[in-house]
């Protein structure tokens, strides 16, 4: 009777490691491109040399054992490439052509993706195929109906495609119009404006109980504040938006820190002052370095147009020191801190590239004025 519990525990011991080992190589095989998708996922834009990378090192995992997981972060890399490329251009067609089929493969490995059905609408809706975007904002609310951290950018698509969704979608969505009226009114009320629905957002939020009451009266006190602004169009924001919306998808990719989402700067002074269990201070440290080569690329693109952000000397970006430039950015905030009345607000709502962006100018700037702190988000 032993020998037959040896040999089945050495049948299980096999079996799991049969199970193991191809996955244990799929994550080697993936490991030199980690840094170049947690750089994208993160909202900054990657350096060709680390998409590269990041791509090729996907693809070799996709080759050895094709996966949810790997093809998902292939179509975010894809992704972030479509977003530098010329707009509407054949570059930017084929890298889009590129993402959208990669997250669908994904989806064939696992359907239960929120995130990468939202980016398959926002691909197919940026295609102009305006039923296959809401068959899959469709599915996106159906397979999690509430993501708290992508509320904003959920709340703009599908008012974008509100007629053309089904019914029990437009119902879940409400809760994330709610809770965008609540911080962007004016923003809400130009989308729901723009797609000729605000009367019905209006009577859905009415019936939505007391917390849908007040945020019906907001949105119409904002349509009446802004009737003349509001001819502009709502369209233009997701593309504003395209890096953000890279960085929501790191719900798809469980291997990615929780530091490399889009980080408020509330969230990093709580993290380098020790106040957040288990992320020691020194753990922004990698975002902070996404951050860089993310406004670097930026900067790199902008100067090509003959507008760069911000204006270091040649090859001065290459020899930047990480630790000296977080004691300069966190000097930076705590002046703001002390010194802007309104900087609680502010950090809740904006991010840190964004103030990177902005120490970044202070530097470097491109002629001879440093701009005075400002309360600008």
């Amino acid at each position: 009777m032993r020998w037959l519990v040896l040999l089945l525990a050495g049948a299980l011991a096999f079996g799991i490691a049969g199970l193991a080992v191809p996955r244990l190589i799929g994550a080697l095989l993936r490991l030199p491109g980690d840094e170049a998708v947690e750089v994208a996922v993160a909202g900054e834009h990657l350096r060709m040399v680390s998409y590269l990378r990041g791509v090729g090192s996907r693809q070799r995992s996709i080759a050895f054992m094709p996966e949810r997981r790997s093809l998902a972060e292939l179509g975010i890399l894809y992704y972030d490439r479509a977003t530098q490329a010329p707009a509407d251009s054949p570059q930017q067609r084929e890298l889009l052509g590129s993402s959208l089929d990669a997250f669908q493969e994904s989806l064939t490995y696992s359907p239960v993706q929120p995130m990468a059905w939202y980016m398959v609408a926002e691909i197919e809706l940026e295609q102009s195929a305006l039923e296959a975007a809401a068959r899959a904002f469709d599915w996106s609310i159906l397979t999690s109906g509430y993501l708290q951290q992508q509320t904003r950018p959920r709340t703009l698509l599908g008012l974008r495609l509100w007629d053309r969704l089904q019914e029990a979608t437009r119902a879940r969505l409400l809760d994330s119009i709610v809770a965008t009226l609540q911080a962007e009114p004016e923003l809400v009320a130009q989308a729901a404006v723009d797609a000729g629905i605000s009367d019905d957002i209006d009577s859905r939020l009415r019936a939505f109980g007391e917390r849908g009451s007040l945020r019906a009266a907001q949105l119409r006190a904002a349509i009446r504040r802004n009737r003349h602004a509001l001819a502009r169009t709502a369209s233009e924001e997701p593309v504003d938006m395209r890096r953000l919306l890279v960085a929501s998808t790191v719900i798809l990719t469980a291997s990615v820190p929780q530091f490399a989402q889009a980080m408020t700067v509330e969230q990093y002074l709580a993290i380098t002052r020790d106040q957040v269990p288990d992320q020691p201070p020194e753990s922004v440290f990698p975002y902070l370095t996404g951050v860089l080569d993310g406004l670097l690329m930026l900067n790199q693109f902008n100067g090509d147009e003959g507008e760069p952000l911000f204006c270091m000397p040649a090859g001065e970006e290459i020899e930047i020191n990480l630790p000296e430039f977080k004691r300069t950015f966190d000097a930076m905030l705590d002046e703001f801190e002390r010194e802007l009345p309104d900087f609680a607000d502010l950090a809740r709502t904006r991010s840190v590239g964004l103030a990177a962006l902005d120490l970044m100018t202070r530097l470097h700037p491109c002629d001879s004025e440093i701009p005075e702190p400002s309360s600008a988000g």
